[in-house]
């Protein structure tokens, strides 16, 4: 081949900006598709459990976030393609190119042409590897037709070793130089590492220094040679002077990013190579300045020790102060570092002289000046002791003035204590007097006081049993009426006439009203012809048999009613025959069991929760409609053109079913016993199945549809969420 082709290479295939641009876009477009789909799940479990305004708006916001993402990943994706139609365009030509002409091998010209076709088969590999981004069917057929190209070329054009398997044996060579250096590296890293810590207190002494330094500069000598010597055995054809053939640094980073890695080894080499030629050299040099520097530091210290120790001998305590500082906490083995303990030992006595006592002064002052005679008076020490000594002399004359004074004293004290002994004999022989008397008028008193006492514990005593025998009347009489109570409700649940009522009497005079709902069977779901009822609908009907009648609560249980047994009222909109909402499922089993344990209803009977067939069959009261009733606005209140105004009314103030309950329709939607299931249960009294994540709820409310309200529709929700639009009512039920 002619040198042309070198330089076709040179501008047609080193395009670095190119591949990295495409792997740029990929890459956004992947962590993109990742946002979305995060997004996407989080948006919809808000959309439901949201239960403000403030929320949906958000939710909204989180829409249009998403949107906005969407819109930039179809550019990104697009952009995506463009690069790889780009890079297959160029890859193209450079292949017609090469086919054109004859066999590459042989001559250094050739080595390195194998390096630019080894990138031409590294861009394709790139190409082939983000592939999924080309949903055009020309686009892979371009591709496939590439690479038979690229495998007839190398077949015909390069008989000797495969191009990518040349570039991976001269890296595998560029490696094992590289590995070479770190070797070296570590090397130079444990000679270094004879150099002390700047931060450390207690170093070597100075044959040891001198050691170390010895050894070191031995290793300094030594490690210029080697590194030559490596240097020498970097391939040619790869690097030159430290800077690697173009195309085979290309290939290498085009493989990387089809492989998905960070690292450059382009980057590793040129890192090896900055140390090769400056960096380890320069390592060792600066540790052996190191060891110097510590070797005039041990001087200075031998220096300054012979300093204080003569300063402390002459008394001059500044100058040995400073010194002393100037050595700080470093400790070299070797030296005798006594002169600053004695230099500690003395300032600790003479900042102990001015707070010791005239005797321990004293005593302090002759050792000092024993121990340091050769002090003159005229020095530090020696003007400090003798002010020491003065304050002692003088603290003496006072204590000796003193105690002559306190001997008159003493004197003088002796004749008026006898004096006081006299007047105290007689004082006390008064106050003996005049507290038998005191005792006498106070063991009176005491005796008339525990008289009294036990005169009004006998009155507590009978006014406590004339009150214990009240509280037995009147618990006899509680008793008395709710036996009654429970003898008139088990009278009323005896009842089999539709339009039977049972009246529950709640605290403070609140009652709930229950309606007998017979026994019977129905067609449960929604009848043919019902808006969007197919076959995937939760809807489809089944027949259901009810085989004992129960009581279900004529009303949604009212604010009025829930305070009465909680002592608290969670709901929204507020009223006290509104009905209660903003209450959980376990909410309303807490509710239900606080009902029971009242123990209002006659053996065999206990309040619950309807489950989802009794529900539907006690709405429909023996109608088939979509309404009981036939008409939802006389029914119930419904949101959406309906009539809510979006809030709660009081219940009871829309016509009744056949079977007189209000508001089955709307209002408040009413919680069940059941865990929903796509499929409803049918049979005899079904119950659902037997666990599941979300309850079911039934009725609609006042924020949705005339569609959500009808009869057989059905919702659910977790059992922990409590919403303004969500109620219950109770029944009573028999004992299974």
């Amino acid at each position: 081949m002619s040198d042309n082709l070198h330089d076709t290479f040179e501008e047609g295939i080193r395009d670095n900006a190119g591949h990295l641009a495409l792997a740029g876009a990929l890459l956004a477009h992947s962590q993109r598709k990742q946002q979305l789909q995060s997004l996407e799940a989080s948006r919809q479990h808000q959309a439901e459990i949201a239960k403000t305004e403030a929320q949906r708006l958000e939710i909204e916001k989180q829409r249009l976030e998403l949107e906005k993402l969407k819109q930039q990943a179809e550019k990104d994706e697009k952009e995506a393609v463009r690069l790889l139609r780009v890079m297959m365009a160029e890859v193209g030509a450079d292949f017609e190119f090469l086919a054109s002409r004859g066999q590459l091998k042989g001559t250094p010209q050739g080595v390195r042409r194998d390096y630019a076709m080894a990138v031409l088969l590294s861009k394709l590999a790139l190409v082939r590897s983000r592939s999924s981004s080309l949903s055009d069917l020309n686009d892979l057929k371009e591709l496939s037709r590439l690479e038979n190209l690229a495998e007839d070329l190398v077949t015909k054009c390069f008989l000797g070793t495969h191009p990518l398997q040349v570039a991976k044996n001269k890296w595998h060579e560029l490696q094992d130089w590289m590995n070479g250096m770190d070797r070296l590296e570590k090397e130079v890293k444990q000679a270094c590492a004879v150099v002390p810590d700047p931060t450390a207190v207690q170093l070597p002494a100075k044959t040891e220094l001198e050691t170390r330094l010895r050894k070191l500069e031995e290793f300094a000598a030594a490690l210029s040679g080697r590194l030559n010597e490596h240097v020498s055995h970097l391939p040619a054809d790869a690097a030159a002077n430290g800077v690697l053939n173009p195309e085979l640094a290309e290939q290498a980073q085009l493989e990387d990013l089809a492989a998905g890695k960070q690292a450059s080894r382009a980057d590793a080499f040129a890192n090896r190579w900055k140390r090769a030629n400056a960096d380890l050299s320069q390592s060792v040099n600066a540790s052996i300045a190191k060891l110097r520097q510590w070797q005039d530091k041990h001087a200075e210290h031998q220096k300054a020790l012979q300093t204080l120790a003569a300063e402390l001998e002459q008394g001059h305590l500044s100058e040995a102060k400073a010194i002393s500082n100037t050595l700080g906490q470093v400790r070299f083995a070797g030296l005798d570092y006594k002169p600053v303990q004695d230099h500690e030992a003395l300032q600790g006595a003479c900042s102990g002289l001015a707070a010791a006592k005239r005797g321990a002064a004293a005593r302090k002052v002759r050792e000092l000046r024993v121990l340091y005679s050769q002090a003159s008076m005229q020095s530090e020490l020696g003007q400090l002791l003798e002010r020491h000594q003065k304050r002692a002399s003088a603290e003496k004359i006072k204590a000796l003035v003193l105690a002559v004074v306190l001997i008159g004293l003493v004197a003088g004290f002796a004749k008026v204590m006898e004096d006081n002994h006299r007047e105290g004999l007689r004082i006390a022989a008064e106050a003996k007097a005049e507290s038998e008397r005191l005792a006498a008028e106070a063991k009176a008193k005491a005796e008339a006081e525990s008289k009294e006492h036990e005169r009004q514990m006998a009155e507590a005593k009978a006014k406590a049993e004339a009150e214990s025998k009240e509280h037995e009347r009147q618990m006899a009489e509680a008793r008395t009426k709710l036996e009654e109570a429970r003898l008139k409700i088990s009278r009323s649940l005896h009842a089999t006439n539709v339009g039977s009522m049972v009246n529950i009497f709640l605290n403070d005079g609140v009652c709930q009203n229950y309606a007998l709902v017979p026994p019977g069977s129905f067609t449960m779901g929604s009848a043919p012809g019902e808006d969007h009822i197919d076959e995937s609908s939760d809807e489809n009907q089944i027949q259901v048999i009810i085989s004992q009648p129960f009581w279900l609560a004529k009303t949604e249980v009212t604010q009025s009613q829930w305070e009465s047994v909680m002592g608290e009222n969670p709901s929204h909109f507020k009223g006290p025959n509104f009905p209660v909402e903003s209450v959980s499922w376990f909410e309303v089993q807490r509710f239900i069991h606080k009902m029971n344990k009242k123990n209002i209803l006659p053996e065999g009977y206990k309040f619950a929760m309807p489950t989802e067939a009794q529900w539907e069959y006690a709405c429909r009261a023996g109608e088939k409609g979509r309404y009981s009733g036939g008409v939802l606005n006389e029914a119930g209140w419904y949101g959406y053109l309906g009539n809510s105004e979006n809030k709660t009314h009081e219940v009871g103030l829309k016509k009744p079913n056949a079977w007189g309950l209000y508001d089955m329709h709307g209002n408040v939607s009413e919680w069940c016993e059941d865990w929903y299931y796509e499929i409803l249960t049918g049979g005899t009294d079904p119950k659902g199945p037997s666990s599941g994540s979300q309850r079911v709820h039934r009725g609609g409310n006042i924020f949705v549809t005339d569609y959500d309200c009808r009869a057989a529709s059905r919702d659910r929700r977790w059992p922990n969420t409590s919403e303004n639009c969500i109620g219950f009512r109770p029944a009573i039920v028999r004992v299974q």
